[in-house]
């Protein structure tokens, strides 16, 4: 099941300060569930650098319950305007790319829908990024702490356009989605500490004690954690990929 973090406790997770992506088209996003909106806006997803200082991308939830992305360099680059936290499981993700010409694309996606996007003529995304943590906002002033459960969040050096209605469905799992350009993948089913990549790479430190919850946006079998998605165009994903295990 997913991990259940609560702000009073300051529970959060976090990577090692070593780069995940190193060059753009970048996307990344995470699975996400509360059941009431927060007093003031909490962060359940943040990608930034060690020092602490310049760029990042957060996710978050307003007072309002609504889903805000935002970054240091453009500060509120989108934000939504519906209650998500109706105690149902909700996926958020975003992707940035060079147009050329020094503009900036980037798009942003909710529960499988593109929901927004902005042109810049500086970069909102930076390959410097180093630190990746869920469960609240990690600038310069590590605040707003998320109370609710964070699942599945993942990074890529790929656009995800064509591939996030199948993650975000359960479809296809991140790295099946992504192939040779996922980055990272924590399932964070919260029985392992600390919460491993399942392509690799770093894993995330636990800080605080976030503990399983009952639930996960995505079946994955209890005995043996293999993922069990269902099958898209009546295909089972096995037979799609030639897989065993996801």
């Amino acid at each position: 099941m997913a991990r259940t973090f609560v702000a009073a406790s300051t529970q959060y997770a976090q990577s090692d300060d070593n780069p995940i992506v190193t060059d753009e088209p970048v996307s990344l996003g995470c699975a996400f569930r509360c059941d009431s909106p927060p007093a003031s806006t909490q962060v359940f997803l943040f990608y930034g650098n060690d020092a602490l200082t310049g760029s990042y991308i957060s996710f978050g939830l307003t007072s309002s319950g609504f889903l805000e992305i935002w970054n240091r360099s453009g500060g509120v680059i989108y934000t939504g305007t519906t209650d998500l936290c109706d105690g149902s499981w909700h996926k958020a993700a975003f992707e940035s790319w060079d147009q050329g010409g020094g503009v900036y694309r980037q798009n942003n996606y909710r529960d499988g829908s593109h929901v927004g996007d902005v042109d810049a003529s500086g970069r909102l995304f930076h390959e410097t990024f180093t630190r990746l943590t869920i469960g609240r906002a990690d600038d310069s002033t590590p605040s707003q702490e998320f109370d609710g459960e964070i699942a599945e969040p993942w990074l890529a050096e790929q656009r995800c356009n064509s591939v996030i209605a199948d993650i975000h469905s359960g479809a296809q799992t991140p790295a099946a989605a992504f192939g040779s350009n996922i980055r990272g993948w924590w399932k964070v089913l919260g029985d392992d500490s600390p919460e491993p990549d399942e392509v690799g790479g770093t894993a995330l430190t636990l800080f605080n004690g976030p503990t399983k919850s009952a639930t996960h946006p995505f079946t994955y079998d209890a005995a043996t954690e293999l993922y069990v998605p269902g099958s898209k165009n009546g295909i089972p994903f096995s037979t799609q990929h030639g897989m065993v295990g996801y």
